[in-house]
């Protein structure tokens, strides 16, 4: 979390300190809450709802290649009985958006820092007048399978009954059968769709190179077949043409997968190709999990990073990190999914076969970096005062984080006990804040 200039500076000040406010997009509204009420010019009133903030972690992926998540569980008063009524009335308050704002009476709103974007994930009567709100990241993008498109038997008359109704493939990387490894991915089935001559095969949804294309166990020459990019019922295709019919023959091939820039309506450019792992599942989540792609967009076809919650430069930086590592050349991933593989499912075993670690920045983006500091211990470090909490503050995980650091706050006491691990890089990789010691 970058801290503005303005808030360092009110920090530095005798006795400053910062106050976290609660904003949740509830179905009948924004609300805005505290534990002791603030007035933006700007954004509002916010009322003294809070009763406690309680703890908030962040941390990174776990050893099991599970993608952590931060949480928050605020207590709310409802005096009023707005969030009972909003029930009563038939309203679903989960997965509302919401946010913590750390903010300063004399700096103004847009220099305030928003940590915890996230959703409401789960929301519990505490008694008649209270109900505690948990926050958590939205990761509903990640939760549903990443092939959204189907086999239309309308579309392709010919389509055998076993592919009818089945999800249309998604391939990234490079797949190779000469050695059907894991990391080359092996080679790829194409699927019939015209019994006739010359006969036609699908690839896969979207723009991809073949290198090679073999009937059975036998390689076929290039004169023998040709690749175009269809954009068949506004989807976007790449198919197989052969110059004679191989409707009923076991067609694979070698390919090369997705990479961003690549426009899609021509062959990919294998001179500057690129199968780096961060690249490819950046890449992935962008297009399949946050946006469905299905056609050309502009630029070259894709979706930018921008239009998704992603710290794109982490993982940028992790194919740096990487490189090199693997005997000399570069790591390098690929991935074929014809199911109803998920993000999360993806991005674990992703994580897993990487050596990698994907969290959940404080500023609700998707980051990721090397996993060098799991099996390093943490030792302690120093004591912290309420006057120190800037300094905190600031040292909340970056996207590039290969340390740790926890604190622990005793509330309505003057001082805390820190323990932290700190890397060359004075990076960190997770932290506990407890915002009631605000």
């Amino acid at each position: 979390m970058a801290l503005s200039a303005a808030i360092k500076a009110e920090l530095a000040r005798p006795g400053g300190k910062l106050i976290p406010l609660l904003e949740v997009d509830w179905p009948i509204g924004t609300r805005l809450y505290a534990k002791r009420g603030v007035a933006s010019p700007t954004l509002g009133n916010y009322k003294s709802k809070v009763q406690s903030f309680g703890p908030v972690s962040w941390s990174a992926m776990d050893r099991a290649g599970n993608l952590e998540k931060w949480s928050i569980r605020p207590s709310v008063a409802d005096e009023s009985f707005e969030i009972s009524n909003m029930l009563a009335e038939g309203y679903d308050p989960t997965n509302s958006p919401a946010r913590i704002k750390l903010a300063h009476p004399s700096v103004a709103a847009a220099s305030w820092a928003t940590i915890c974007a996230g959703i409401v994930s789960e929301l519990t009567q505490q008694d008649v007048h209270a109900w505690a709100v948990t926050l958590s990241p939205n990761d509903l993008a990640l939760r549903g399978p990443l092939c959204k498109t189907f086999f239309d038997a309308n579309l392709f008359d010919n389509l055998p009954n076993v592919h009818r109704g089945t999800r249309v493939p998604l391939i990234g990387g490079y797949h190779n059968g000469a050695g059907d490894t894991e990391a080359d991915g092996g080679r790829v089935t194409l699927i019939p769709v015209t019994n006739a001559n010359p006969s036609k095969h699908i690839v896969c949804k979207g723009p991809i190179g073949l290198l090679r294309v073999f009937d059975g166990p036998s390689r076929l020459s290039t004169a023998q077949w040709s690749v175009t990019y269809p954009i068949l019922g506004s989807v976007t295709y790449t198919m197989v043409t052969m110059t004679a019919n191989r409707y009923a023959n076991v067609i694979t091939a070698d390919v090369v997968g997705y990479a961003a820039g690549i426009a899609t309506n021509v062959a990919p450019d294998l001179s500057t190709y690129t199968a780096l792992p961060a690249k490819l599942l950046k890449h992935l989540l962008v297009n399949f999990a946050y946006n469905s792609w299905d056609r050309a967009v502009y630029p070259n076809g894709w979706y930018a990073d921008a239009t998704a919650p992603i710290e794109a430069t982490a993982w940028d930086a992790f194919d740096v990190a990487v490189s090199g590592r693997a005997n000399g050349a570069p790591y390098a991933w690929g991935y074929n999914l014809t199911g109803d593989e998920t993000g999360l499912a993806v991005v674990g075993d992703w994580a897993g076969e990487m050596g990698a670690k994907v969290f959940w920045s404080i500023e609700g983006k998707l980051s990721c970096a090397l996993n060098q500091a799991n099996a390093r211990a943490i030792t302690p470090s120093r004591t912290l005062y309420r006057n120190d909490i800037g300094g905190v503050s600031h040292e909340l995980p970056s996207a590039d984080a290969v340390s740790r650091v926890q604190a622990s706050y005793n509330g309505g006491k003057d001082s805390v006990e820190a323990f932290e691990y700190t890397s060359t890089a004075g990076k960190t990789e997770s932290v506990t804040v407890d915002l009631d010691f605000l």
